[in-house]
């Protein structure tokens, strides 16, 4: 969101991910902003247990990036 009209600056802001398989979805402070399936997904990157956080400074919001209240949720396991 390069005109912060969804994103907070410096502020805390809440991101939901849900990654089944190839397909992910991102949610930012409640607004779905990724559904995506990866049409050649590299085995490695979908196998359980697998989990990668980065981030990509956009141009004027380069510096650093900090991550609270982090909980994974197993969907298999969820009702």
């Amino acid at each position: 969101d390069e005109k912060d009209e969804i994103r907070k600056p410096l502020k805390w802001n809440h991101l939901r991910i849900r990654a089944v398989g190839a397909h992910i979805q991102v949610w930012l402070n409640g607004k779905a902003i990724v559904d995506y399936t990866d049409p050649n997904p590299q085995p490695e990157h979908v196998a359980a247990g697998v989990i990668g956080l980065q981030t990509y400074g956009a141009e004027g919001h380069a510096g650093w990036v900090q991550f609270k209240g982090f909980t994974v949720t197993d969907l298999a396991a969820s009702p």
